[in-house]
């Protein structure tokens, strides 16, 4: 047998080139710029997760304010407490008092006391032209009492806390009640069109938010008279009450 070249078996198989120095560059250069290209997509798709999570918790934030009187609308105490049983239904609207309990607590009313010579405030309720009954024994069930009740359904309001000073606003009775009222609305009836609601306050119109509107004039001798009307001006009531007092 002759002898096997020197080396080996394959001492003479052609080797695979290397990479030159410049053509390792370029691949680490086209690495990096893989590695920045997928990094810039991370950072896209967090921003637009984080756009998308900001703008849904914004829509978030404006539904609760809108629901909850931040803003002025009812429904809510100012810190935004929910009123339960709130009705927001078409008339006629019953006494409520289910949750009265717990409005009472949310509202933080005063405690009530049988006083001679309490307040009183007249109320009356017209949708479309039609007048609708304020309940009796609203805020007075038998087994709790509201400083804010009624015993008929005439409309008389009596205000009857411990403090005789106690000056509630027609808004604070609403809520009592469980029954929605701003600016613009009562029950399911909001102003749209010709339908609006008005308001007047001892026979004269009444330009801003109704739930303001006192119902206790300390010193005054006639009692608020407070009239709320739903439709079209060619449904108010041909007579609007410009007074009231109690037992006359």
């Amino acid at each position: 047998m002759g002898n096997q070249p020197r080396g080996g078996r394959g001492a003479n198989k052609p080797q695979p080139d290397r990479p030159t120095k410049t053509e390792r560059k370029d691949e680490a250069r086209a690495e990096r710029e893989q590695i920045h290209a997928r990094m810039a997509r991370r950072r896209r798709s967090r921003v637009g997760a984080l756009i998308v999570g900001i703008a849904a918790a914004a829509i978030v934030i404006v539904l609760v304010i809108s629901l909850s009187g931040e803003t002025g609308e009812p429904g809510t105490t100012p810190s935004g407490t929910a009123l339960p049983g709130l009705m927001t239904s078409i008339a006629p609207w019953g006494a409520n008092n289910d949750q009265l309990a717990e409005r009472m607590a949310i509202l933080d009313l005063p405690q009530f006391q049988d006083n001679e010579g309490h307040a009183h405030a007249r109320l009356w309720i017209y949708v479309h032209g039609e007048q609708e009954e304020v309940p009796t024994d609203l805020g007075f069930p038998g087994d709790i009492a509201s400083p804010l009740h009624t015993h008929d359904t005439t409309g008389t309001i009596h205000i009857e806390a411990v403090d005789m000073s106690w000056a509630p606003s027609l808004g604070t009775f609403f809520d009592t009640w469980g029954l929605r009222l701003s600016s613009d609305c009562i029950g399911a009836y909001c102003s749209q069109g010709d339908d609006t609601l008005q308001v007047f306050v001892n026979g004269e119109p009444f330009e801003g938010d109704p739930r303001t509107i006192s119902m206790h004039e300390l010193d005054v001798v006639e009692e608020v008279a407070i009239v709320l009307t739903y439709g079209t001006d060619d449904e108010l009531p041909e007579t609007i009450p410009d007074s009231f007092t109690f037992g006359s």
